[in-house]
């Protein structure tokens, strides 16, 4: 048994011996060296689907290879290959292997990081963007770009559909290199993601636009305060105590004319409908033509502080007894209730239950008949606790105790 494990496939097995030995003596004759290619090795993908789109999880690969001294200091990125082999692969998402082959004669790749790698096939979308303009670089010294138009001023985006319904925006990107007056050129399209990284797997139709740059001399710049823009109505007995923005103040830029006619930058709509209470939120600034921000900001937080338009009410309200002996009984009053004026929000007060709203009046300290004057304070008055007293009448009352 054991021998016949031992000479099954015994001539492959003297070969594999023999290379890894040759192998072993090549290397330790000092003429070869074994590493990792400094390098990456970008990553190819073959006999990919037509109506489908690779994302794929990394774009290269790193190899260590055992060549002659001599041989690695001609080697390039190009004396490789690496490459996936998607044949017969749908839709979905497919972990497949890492192939690569040197280019060069004796040179042997003898590791591969990583050996496999997770691929996503995807249908192919197309949506249209509207284009913005991104600029970079600088014009001539004491010059600015003050505008940039772009034809078309749309373009389609196609793509893997995950990546696509993830851009909102496009670039049309203009680089300025001393530029002293206005031009006409041709300028590529980019889409970028949250981390400001480029988007590859995406075409874009067309993939240039003209970009019509004017430039003046530079702007001027000043500082002036954020408007918060409300929309709505705030709920019924309720009014805006403060409004706080961060920041408070922002610096923007411009020709004279244009900043000279603008004494606040506006934010977008914040919604105050229905509101009853304090609100954070963030929210863009609506930037006239002609004004650049200087502070790079985005978004301002606007703090809304709402509180109650205090009313009153005036009502008359009874006495709730407590605590009467047993042997004794109420005779007579001179007063059958109280007239009480209670303050706080309209819409509590409009909606009181006045039920519920009553003076307490502990007889527990009267064990004999009599006459007695007993006087009324805010605490025997039960009420919501939304509500305030303002003032009751009568302050005492007389009542008259007799035995039953």
């Amino acid at each position: 048994m054991m021998l016949n494990k031992i000479t099954h496939n015994l001539p492959a097995k003297i070969i594999c011996l023999l290379l890894a030995f040759s192998l072993w003596t090549y290397v330790v004759s000092g003429e070869a060296k074994v590493d990792s290619y400094p390098g990456k090795i970008p990553l190819e993908v073959n006999n990919k689907s037509e109506n489908l789109v690779v994302v794929k999880s990394v774009n290269d690969v790193e190899i260590k290879i055992i060549a002659d001294r001599g041989v690695w200091k001609k080697l390039s990125s190009n004396s490789f290959s690496a490459y996936i082999d998607l044949t017969g692969l749908s839709q979905g998402t497919h972990e497949v292997p890492v192939h690569t082959k040197s280019n060069v004669e004796n040179v042997q790749i003898i590791e591969i990081k990583p050996t496999r790698i997770m691929v996503s096939l995807e249908p192919v979308v197309t949506k249209s963007v509207k284009i913005k303009s991104k600029i970079e670089g600088a014009a001539k010294e004491g010059m600015m770009a003050t505008e940039v138009n772009l034809e078309p001023t749309k373009v389609d985006v196609s793509g893997p559909e995950s990546i696509i319904s993830r851009i909102t925006d496009v670039y049309a990107l203009v680089v300025l290199n001393g530029e002293e007056g206005n031009f006409n050129k041709s300028v590529p399209i980019k889409a970028y993601d949250d981390q400001g990284k480029e988007y590859d797997n995406i075409t874009f139709n067309p993939r240039e636009v003209q970009a019509e740059v004017l430039i003046a001399k530079a702007a001027q710049a000043k500082t002036v305060g954020v408007k918060v823009n409300l929309e709505g109505r705030l709920a019924s007995g309720y009014w805006i105590n403060q409004i706080i923005t961060n920041p408070q103040i922002i610096t923007i830029s411009g020709q004279s004319a244009n900043l000279a006619g603008t004494d606040y930058i506006e934010t977008k709509a914040v919604s105050i409908d229905g509101l009853n209470s304090n609100k954070t939120q963030q929210i863009g600034l609506n930037i006239p033509d002609g004004i650049t921000l200087e502070d790079k900001v985005s978004k301002v937080t606007v703090e809304l502080s709402i509180l109650s338009i205090d009313s009153s009410k005036e009502l008359t309200i009874g006495y709730n007894y407590t605590n009467l002996a047993e042997k004794l009984k109420i005779n007579s009053l001179d007063s059958t209730g109280i007239k009480l004026v209670l303050s706080g929000a309209s819409d509590k007060l409009t909606n009181l239950d006045t039920s519920g709203v009553k003076v307490n009046i502990d007889l527990s300290g009267y064990t004999q008949a009599g006459t007695y004057a007993i006087d009324i304070k805010d605490t025997m008055i039960t009420k919501p606790d939304s509500l305030s007293i303002v003032s009751f009448m009568p302050s005492s009352i007389r009542i008259t105790l007799d035995t039953k």
